[in-house]
């Protein structure tokens, strides 16, 4: 009989772990935003000391901000958005034209997303409040967020080719230029 009993906790224990660790899309799309914020609020006070952004690469640029105090620890994603391989935030003085200026914009972006996880971010976090829609970059004509709806759009998910499955992507807009 106690062995019986043993076996049953044990096995309530393990499924309670288990169901611990999984968390629900709208917990890890606040926890995704709140990670992305703490990065551009490091990079802003950086750039409100110093003039400009830190230079270089990504990994340079994280550098930076650790050895001048402004970030103590790089967040890290949850392993539970990405649809295959986890990888870090990536931070970009100079992500891309995302808007129609000349100049390369500064982006936080994660790729390689869950779709479910990128609708639940888009719900909670887009700048435009587009729900659960997830931008579409191939069907606005290959044009980013910042150029089809405007300048406002610093938060979002985007998809980069219609017809893609659970391959989506986070972007927090620091500056466009």
């Amino acid at each position: 009989m106690r062995g019986l009993i043993f076996a049953l906790l044990a096995m309530i224990l393990l499924t309670g772990c288990q169901a611990g660790r999984i968390m629900p899309a709208e917990d890890l799309a606040e926890k995704t935003y709140n990670d992305l914020g703490l990065i551009s609020e490091a990079v802003n006070r950086y750039k409100e000391d110093h003039g400009d952004f830190p230079r270089g690469d990504f990994w340079q640029v994280r550098a930076t901000l650790f050895q001048e105090g402004y970030l103590k620890a790089f967040p890290s994603p949850a392993p539970g958005i990405f649809s295959g391989k986890p990888m870090d935030y990536r931070l970009d003085t100079k992500y891309d034209k995302m808007d129609d200026n000349a100049e390369q914009d500064a982006a936080i972006a994660v790729w390689g997303l869950k779709d479910d996880f990128c609708r639940a971010f888009n719900n909670r976090y887009s700048s435009d409040q587009s729900g659960a829609t997830i931008y579409d970059w191939e069907a606005a004509g290959k044009k980013y967020p910042g150029q089809t709806i405007g300048r406002h759009m610093k938060t979002y998910a985007i998809k980069w080719e219609s017809d893609a499955v659970d391959d989506c992507e986070v972007e927090w807009v620091i500056e466009y230029r």
